[in-house]
């Protein structure tokens, strides 16, 4: 996990201004104590930023997330 240390450490900088910093922070943590792919994670971090909690996907990953509801979509 030296990926989101590094990444945490250098958004953690004092001075530093990047749109979404609390959210990309958000993720960097999610992403340090899970085994899932960082989209995944800054997913997760968006949906609990914007308080969404259903999200529609085939990716059965996001099922480890007890706040997160994931529904598969209906086929058409």
């Amino acid at each position: 996990m030296v990926f989101s240390q590094l990444l945490t450490a250098l958004l953690s900088l004092p001075g530093l201004k990047c749109p979404g910093q609390s959210i990309y922070l958000q993720a960097l943590t999610i992403y340090a104590q899970n085994s899932i792919d960082f989209p995944d994670c800054l997913t997760v971090a968006h949906m609990l930023h914007e308080d969404m909690r259903t999200l529609y996907s085939y990716d059965r990953d996001f099922d480890r997330f007890g706040m997160i509801k994931r529904c598969e979509p209906e086929p058409s």
